[in-house]
C-alpha cells in the first residue's frame, strides 16, 4: 500500500519556534507519510520542471506561515483540488490566514486569534509540541559554581538587563548563560560571568545548568531534562514549577503567572527568591515528579496519533466533498461565525460583518438542525424537499462550508 503524500510548504521568518515546529513535524510525519518539503527557491524550482498532472498526486498540503501564500502562489493555484492545512504557531501576522475555499483546517500551535480572519475555532485543532526525555539533573555542591540558563522570548529580551545585573551582582559564584540568536554582539559589554550562546549551541549549556529560567516550549524541554525551572515569560514571573502550581502553569502554557498582563515587568526580588528556592539540593525528587508529568502530557506518541488522526479525517472529508452522494452521511455543524439578521421581511446570512445574501424560512429551518450530531440524510428526511431541490440544497450546503459557516463531522 502506497503512503499518502504530503506537500509541506515553509518559508523562514527568523523565529526559532517556526524552525522548531518544522523540524519536529517533518521528523514525525515522515514516519507515516511521504513528505515533500519546499522551503527554498532551489527546492521550489523543482516544481516548475514538473507537469501539472504530477503535482496533483498530493493528498494534503501543509502551509507554514502566510509568506508561503505569496511565495508559492503559482503552485498553490494548481493545488485547489487538494485540502490545505495551515500551521499557526504564534500571534504574529505570519501565523494568520484568511478563509479560502480549499482551507480545511488550521493546526494551531500558538495563541493566534483567527476569528477576525473568518476562521471559526471549530475548524482549528490545538497542538502542543512534544518533548523528549533526558536525565541531566545536577546537584549543586559548595565547591561548585552555580550555572543558570536563561531563555528570553522575542518579547522579554529587554528583561535580560535587570536579570543580568541582579544575578551577576548577587551570585558571585554563578555563571549566567543567555540563549539568543540575536544579541551575541552585546556579549563584550556583559560581566565576565555572563555569556550568550546560540540556540544551536544551547544543549551543552542546558546539560550543565542547575536551574533554568524559561517559558513555553523551552521550559517544557528543560523540565523533561529533569531541570528545576523558573517560569519567566511573556506573561511575567510564574515562579518555580512545583507539584502545587504545575496544573495552573500548564493551563497558561507555562508563559507566566495566571492573570498576568502581556509582557509585564519581572519583579527582580521575587525572581531572586525563586532562583534560590530552585537551586536547593533537595529538589532532585521534586524535579523527577515534574519530569514524569511533563513527559506524560507532552509525549511524542500522543502528538503523533493526534496529528495522524486529523490528517486522515481531512483526506477522507476532501474525498467525500467531491462526491455528492457521500455528503449524506456527514453531520453538519454551524460554526461560531454563523449568523443571521432580519431586516423588514427578509433574513440575511452573515459571517461577522460580511453578508452573504438572503435565505428563506425553509432553508433556515434546515440550518437550525445543523447540530453536528444529525446526518444530512436524516435532516432531509424530515423536510419536504422535492428530489430536484435536494441537489440545489446540497450545493447550498457546500457553499456554506466554503464560507466556513458550517463544518462537517463524520
Amino acid at each position: 500500500m502506497n503512503k499518502q503524500r504530503i506537500l509541506y510548504l515553509y518559508r523562514s521568518d527568523s523565529n526559532h519556534r517556526s524552525t522548531q515546529l518544522k523540524t519536529t513535524l517533518i521528523k514525525e510525519l515522515r514516519k507515516r507519510y511521504d513528505v515533500i518539503l519546499y522551503c527554498s527557491d532551489q527546492e521550489y524550482s523543482k516544481y516548475s520542471k514538473q507537469k501539472n498532472d504530477e503535482v496533483n498526486v498530493f493528498d494534503v498540503v501543509l502551509i507554514q506561515n502566510s509568506q508561503c501564500l505569496i511565495h508559492y502562489k503559482t503552485l498553490l493555484k494548481s493545488l485547489k483540488q487538494i485540502p490545505w492545512i495551515f500551521l499557526s504557531y504564534g500571534c504574529g501576522i505570519h501565523n494568520c490566514i484568511a478563509n479560502t475555499e480549499n482551507l480545511f483546517e488550521v493546526f494551531n500551535f500558538g495563541v493566534a486569534n483567527l476569528k477576525p480572519w473568518g476562521i471559526p475555532f471549530e475548524m482549528q485543532t490545538c497542538f502542543k509540541l512534544p518533548v523528549f526525555k533526558k536525565n541531566y539533573f545536577r546537584e549543586k555542591t559548595n565547591e561548585e559554581s552555580c550555572h543558570i540558563l536563561y531563555y528570553p522570548t522575542d518579547y522579554t529580551i529587554h528583561n535580560a538587563d535587570p536579570i543580568v545585573v541582579s544575578i551577576s551582582g548577587q551570585y558571585k559564584n554563578t555563571t549566567l548563560t543567555i540563549v539568543s540568536d540575536k544579541h551575541s554582539v552585546l556579549e563584550s559589554s556583559l560581566p565576565p560571568n555572563v555569556k550568550i550562546v546560540s540556540r544551536k549551541a544551547s544543549i551543552s549549556a542546558l546539560k550543565k545548568a542547575h536551574v533554568v529560567l524559561a517559558s513555553e516550549q523551552d521550559a517544557k524541554q528543560a523540565m523533561a531534562y529533569n531541570k528545576p525551572c523558573v517560569i519567566v515569560g511573556n506573561y511575567g514571573l510564574g515562579g518555580m514549577v512545583t507539584s502545587e502550581n504545575y496544573e495552573i502553569l500548564k493551563k497558561y502554557d507555562f508563559q507566566g503567572r495566571a492573570g498576568a498582563s502581556f509582557n509585564e515587568e519581572i519583579p527582580i526580588e521575587l525572581l531572586n527568591y525563586e532562583i534560590k528556592k530552585s537551586i536547593s539540593s533537595s529538589n532532585k525528587e521534586h524535579s523527577q515528579w515534574i519530569q514524569k508529568n511533563i513527559v506524560e502530557d507532552y509525549n511524542y506518541s500522543i502528538f503523533r496519533r493526534k496529528i495522524t488522526k486529523r490528517i486522515n479525517v481531512i483526506v477522507s472529508l476532501a474525498y467525500k466533498l467531491k462526491q455528492k452522494r457521500t455528503l449524506f452521511p456527514l453531520k453538519p455543524l454551524r460554526t461560531s461565525t454563523f449568523g443571521t439578521e432580519k431586516a423588514e421581511d427578509s433574513i440575511y446570512l452573515k459571517n461577522g460583518c460580511i453578508y452573504y445574501g438572503e435565505i428563506d424560512d425553509k432553508l433556515l429551518n434546515v440550518l437550525e438542525q445543523f447540530d453536528g450530531k444529525t446526518s444530512i440524510q436524516k435532516i432531509l428526511s424530515t423536510c419536504e424537499y422535492e428530489q430536484e431541490d435536494v441537489q440545489i440544497l446540497c450545493e447550498n450546503i457546500l457553499e456554506l462550508w466554503s464560507k466556513k459557516l458550517i463544518i462537517f463531522n463524520e
